[in-house]
């Protein structure tokens, strides 16, 4: 799940950063995280070990 959120919300930053800037590369750039989101979904890809301390993290606040 870590993967899936972090690379989404790398997808809306570049699509921010396509639109804002006209960039085909920043259009590349979403595409591609867009991509890897699906993946780590679809492959299953499991948490980082840091995952677990900066999700306690954001829980405590």
């Amino acid at each position: 799940m870590f993967y899936r959120n972090l690379f989404a919300g790398l997808c809306f930053v570049f699509l921010a950063l396509g639109l804002a800037l006209h960039s085909p590369h920043a259009f590349w750039g979403c595409l591609m995280c867009g991509a890897f989101s699906r993946t780590a979904v679809r492959k299953k890809w499991p948490d980082p070990p840091f995952a677990l301390a900066i999700r306690d993290r954001f829980r405590n606040h």
